[in-house]
Parts: C-alpha cells; sequence; structure tokens
C-alpha cells in the first residue's frame, strides 16, 4: 500500500498541471463565449424605437444565456449568425436581400407590418415595412427567444395590425369641480395628478401598451395649454406656479420621448371647442385682456 501513495514531488507535479488545466479551460471559456456572441446588426442611423427592439432582443438572449451585441453600422457582410434588423428602404436592406435573410420585399406588407424569416446560411432576419414594423418584429423575435429558450429556426412569420390607430385614453380630469374654479379648470399639478410625474410608472405603463402594440395614447384635458406653455403676449394665463410649468414640460417631454422609443404617438385632446382657458376667454369677451379685468 505504500508504493501507492504520492510522494511529494508527484503530489506538486500533479497540483502543477492542475493549476495548467485550469488556465487552459479559464482561455477556452473565455474564447468560446466570445466566439459564441451573436451580433445584432443594426444600421447607423437606426430610429430610437428600432433600438429599443434591438434592446429588447438583446434582453431576451440575455436571459436565456446567450451574449450578444448590439453592432451598428452599414452592412458589408452577408449575416450568417447574426440577427440582422432592417426597415425597408435603408442601405442595409438590398444586402440582406441578396443574402436570403430578408424575405420581403417592397411593396409586400401593410403599414407597422414585419416578417421574421431565417436565411439559408443560419441567419436571422428582421424585416419592418417601416420603423414600427421593425419594432413589432423585435419584440415578436424576443418573445419567441424567451419561449423556446433560444433563437428559433426555421422562421418565416408576417404580422400586421388590423386597425390603425390603437390606444387608450387617459382623463386628465376630475369628476368634480375645484373649489373656486370652473368646468374644465383642472391644472396639471402634482397633488391633482401625482401619477404624470412618476418617470417608472410611465416606462411600466407604455412597456405594456407597446407590447400589447398600441400606438396611440390620448391625454384628454378640459384645457391643458395654460399648464404646459407660457405665451409671451399672455403671461397671465398660466394657471399654475412657475416651478409646476417647468416640472411639466419637462415631463411632457420625457413621456413623448418614451412614446417615441415605442412607436406611441402622443396626443393631446381637449374637452372645448375654445383654445383659451376660460378666465382669459371672458376678459377678451369683454373687450379688456388684462390680468386685473
Amino acid at each position: 500500500m505504500k508504493d501507492f501513495l504520492p510522494t511529494r514531488e508527484s503530489r506538486s507535479q500533479a497540483f502543477r498541471r492542475f493549476r495548467a488545466w485550469l488556465a487552459l479551460l479559464g482561455l477556452l471559456v473565455c474564447w468560446t463565449t466570445t466566439a459564441g456572441t451573436i451580433s445584432i446588426l443594426l444600421v447607423s442611423n437606426a430610429a430610437p424605437r428600432v433600438e429599443f427592439g434591438a434592446a429588447r432582443i438583446a434582453e431576451a438572449l440575455n436571459s436565456v444565456g446567450i451574449d450578444s451585441a448590439i453592432v451598428r453600422g452599414d452592412a458589408k457582410t452577408e449575416p450568417s449568425r447574426e440577427i440582422a434588423v432592417a426597415t425597408i428602404g435603408q442601405p442595409a436592406f438590398k444586402l440582406f436581400i441578396q443574402s436570403g435573410a430578408f424575405k420581403l420585399k417592397p411593396g409586400e406588407s401593410e403599414r407597422e407590418g414585419f416578417i421574421l424569416s431565417t436565411a439559408s446560411n443560419g441567419g436571422t432576419g428582421v424585416d419592418g415595412a417601416d420603423d414600427s414594423g421593425t419594432l413589432y418584429g423585435c419584440l415578436e423575435l424576443a418573445r419567441r427567444i424567451h419561449e423556446s429558450r433560444g433563437i428559433p429556426t426555421n422562421l418565416l412569420f408576417a404580422d400586421a395590425p388590423a386597425f390603425t390607430l390603437r390606444g387608450p385614453c387617459i382623463g386628465m380630469q376630475k369628476t368634480y369641480i375645484l373649489p373656486g374654479g370652473h368646468v374644465y379648470e383642472y391644472p396639471y399639478a402634482p397633488n391633482l395628478f401625482p401619477f404624470f410625474y412618476d418617470k417608472a410608472f410611465w416606462r411600466e405603463y407604455l412597456d405594456f401598451l407597446v407590447e400589447n402594440r398600441f400606438n396611440t395614447l390620448y391625454l384628454w384635458a378640459g384645457h391643458p395649454f395654460a399648464s404646459l406653455i407660457k405665451l409671451k403676449d399672455y403671461p397671465y394665463a398660466v394657471e399654475v406656479p412657475h416651478e409646476v410649468l417647468h416640472k411639466n414640460e419637462e415631463m411632457y417631454r420625457y413621456v413623448t420621448q418614451e412614446c417615441d422609443k415605442r412607436g406611441i404617438w402622443l396626443v393631446h385632446t381637449e374637452s372645448g371647442r375654445n383654445f383659451l382657458h376660460p378666465r382669459l376667454s371672458r376678459r377678451i369677451i369683454r373687450g379688456n385682456p388684462s390680468p386685473n379685468s
């Protein structure tokens, strides 16, 4: 039994070999991770909503353990293992058509439509009839990646919305008249509409809308302008404090940009036919639109 016990020298050699093996294994793992990274190809001037869609694909790949990288620039080679994302009319589109990554040709898809397809060389094409269609194609591919726990193969799927305008309406009003106020007088203020100033709420809600392919969001108010803009000739028409006005401008810009990322058209509607605030309207009718009348 003594002959089978490892000597100090043999243990040292074995340990050195083990460390060398670990180092080699680390290099192999690093090489495999780099070689296995999936490139998501975008044109250099991709629209914000296309960038948003590509990011959703990257998130889906990451969730199933696949490394990915968004690569921006003009396509110079045919996509093979990559995911090529483009909208009809972009310079990269012609090359992707030639490679077989895209099956869709101009005029073959409806507005906001898209097609997912697998090229003969293994690449995946996300092709939109417009930027919104490309966004929806990215979201559909991301959903399929989640479901299949990998990149789907043998893809050939097309879809387009049936309705032109699709979206809910948020009423920026109350069911009662404010003390000392009049009909339609509901200024945008944190104490009346706290959700309007919550960026986390907007991101979550807008994500819900785009996941369900809504493309419009209506903010319905009796008279929104006195809470959002200040006219040089009528400074007294503003009905909120200076700091609230600036906060409203900031939030409205933020919501508009977040909507655009998701292909959502933000529509601000008003209830009355008169675009002027009721107080200002009464002053003009009396012929004296001054702040003290």
